[in-house]
């Protein structure tokens, strides 16, 4: 972004806090606010992988599973807006 890349669609950031126990304040919240505004996800990516539409791959939409999803990763994300 610092070097004026513009993506081509829109990026949303999702985080879910009751995983591990339902998803009903977390992740569905999360699904229905994309229902209730009519966005359609074309991509996704979760810890545990990600679905394909339109993969690469010569196969239908295509889930790939992890088998090592609790890893960490720190990002520093500084979002400054005119």
């Amino acid at each position: 972004l610092k070097e004026g890349f513009k993506p081509k669609n829109s990026i949303y950031l999702g985080f879910g806090h009751d995983e591990e126990i339902s998803g009903y304040k977390g992740a569905q919240f999360i699904a229905q606010w994309f229902r209730d505004n009519n966005i359609r996800i074309d991509y996704l990516v979760d810890e545990g992988m990600t679905i394909f539409k339109d993969s690469p791959l010569p196969l239908e939409d295509t889930a790939f599973i992890g088998l090592a999803e609790k890893g960490s990763v720190v990002v520093d994300l500084i979002v400054k807006h005119k």
